[in-house]
């Protein structure tokens, strides 16, 4: 009979193995893990240097839904929050920047969302609009200015 230890399994998806051992190397607050680091327990290893764009988009495809569940399970399970540190890897948060890192997190969404909802409606085709459609269009830019102003007040600069 063959005496095997919950240690001699492996979790399957990649990403819950990759939790399990994040858990287990117990990163510290303030700490930038690489993306080598998560690469490589997610069954992904360092990009290939060549490879075709299908390759690069199932790669990538691969990369943003192991990483995505691997960090809303750390979020909602171990509560670790890890913000990305562009080109290097992943900050674990500290617990006392986590609640003011995610209203920076949400006024940034919400300045986008702001941006891009005023330019589809300032950039219009206002010459195919009816009299009745102009005004309409005009009262959706005045409420967005309005909403904007009020979002500027309450959250944080991004």
């Amino acid at each position: 009979m063959i005496d095997l230890d919950e240690e001699d399994f492996l979790l399957f998806p990649e990403w819950k193995q990759a939790v399990k051992e994040f858990i287990e190397a117990n990163f510290q607050p303030g700490t930038v893990v690489p993306h080598s680091w998560f690469n490589g327990r997610m069954g992904l290893g360092d990009m290939p240097a060549v490879m075709t764009m299908e390759q690069h988009q199932e790669y990538q495809l691969r990369r943003v839904q192991n990483f995505h569940a691997f960090r809303t399970t750390l979020l909602e399970t171990h509560r670790i929050k890890l913000d990305s540190v562009i080109g290097i890897g992943y900050l674990v948060v500290p617990p006392q920047d986590q609640a003011a890192r995610a209203m920076l997190d949400m006024a940034k969404d919400v300045k986008r969302a702001f941006r891009k909802a005023n330019d589809a409606a300032t950039y219009v085709r206002t010459e195919e609009l009816t009299d009745a459609q102009r005004r309409e269009r005009t009262d959706t830019l005045a409420k967005l200015q309005m909403l904007g102003g009020m979002h500027h007040s309450v959250l944080p600069k991004a």
